[in-house]
């Protein structure tokens, strides 16, 4: 793909002009964070498509909602063979996705450290993530093991699959996230959540609680401040409009992962592997910071995804 000239911030960006956007970034991204031996592994001249090609449609397969693979690959066929000559099968697309499943955690970790770095606080919390319907959980079960059912207690409904854990920044970045079965404890993924982060400040909600968890933050040096679902005693207690504010501030965690189920269907996976399952979450993450990146240098709200690949 040929990179062309910028294009001047504009709230309303042709599709074209954004995919080449996305591209020049993700190439740029991958020139400074992917070692030289990987770039230049033996026989990558031979590729059809480049890595930063692969890495791009990874990216816009997702932000565009298209979960199935094949539907994307329909819609590349259709629209983006211009901007992607060398377009390659749909088998082997699949594939060299998989390979680079490495790659897309490097480019997530690079803007994931950026953003944590200019955060003043940080946010964790859990969602869902659906791997089958709840009546084939059997045979979910028998292609992803780690799948397990999984309470939300928001819509008092039992669901099948996995638990994404994820730390987010004050502007709605994801800095940290992780897969486990959906019956996993919320504190005993914040403990590594949590650990090397000396000095960050993090807001919680009741799930994180309790004296074991305050202490394990106290020991490795986070501030770990859980918000309440109300604040005891009206507005008047000591200390209300404190807690007040930090249990709105808590609230961006709740978007963000609103977010990421309606744009880039993060809460349910066609996906019919613990692999698969993996390379589409760490796609789905690394394009919604991708998106909130490219929304900063078009001169665009931040969290204004939805309009961005509308």
């Amino acid at each position: 793909m040929t990179s062309q000239p910028a294009i001047p911030p504009d709230p309303t960006v042709p599709p074209d002009d954004l995919i080449v956007h996305l591209f020049v970034f993700v190439d740029d991204l991958y020139q400074a964070t992917v070692p030289d031996h990987i770039q230049h592994r033996p026989g990558h001249h031979r590729l059809s498509l480049s890595d930063s090609e692969v890495l791009t449609l990874s990216i816009l397969q997702e932000a565009l909602s298209l979960d199935s693979e094949a539907s994307f690959f329909r819609t590349a066929r259709r629209s983006l063979l211009h901007l992607f000559p060398r377009l390659v099968s749909r088998d082997r697309y699949h594939r060299r996705r998989k390979a680079l499943m490495s790659m897309h955690q490097v480019l997530f970790q690079d803007l994931a450290a950026q953003a944590e770095a200019a955060s003043r606080y940080l946010i964790v919390d859990s969602a869902p993530v659906e791997t089958v319907k709840f009546a084939r959980s059997q045979s979910g079960k028998r292609s992803i093991p780690e799948a397990d059912y999984g309470y939300v207690a928001a819509r008092k409904q039992v669901f099948f699959g996995l638990r994404l854990h994820a730390l987010v920044s004050d502007r709605g970045a994801v800095v940290d996230f992780g897969l486990t079965p959906a019956d996993s404890s919320e504190r005993d993924v914040a403990r590594e959540v949590l650990d090397h982060r000396a000095g960050a400040s993090v807001l919680a909600d009741q799930g994180y609680s309790g004296r074991p968890m305050q202490q394990y933050a106290d020991e490795v040096g986070v501030e770990l401040i859980v918000t309440a679902a109300r604040v005891h005693g009206g507005d008047r207690a000591p200390g209300a409009a404190d807690r007040r504010s930090w249990r709105q501030k808590r609230t961006r965690i709740e978007s963000v992962f609103a977010v990421l189920a309606d744009q880039f269907g993060v809460s349910v996976t066609r996906a019919r592997s613990t692999l698969g399952v993996a390379v589409r979450v760490v796609a789905k993450v690394l394009a919604y910071n991708v998106s909130l990146v490219l929304n900063q240098m078009l001169g665009r709200a931040d969290t204004a995804i939805k309009s961005l690949f509308a």
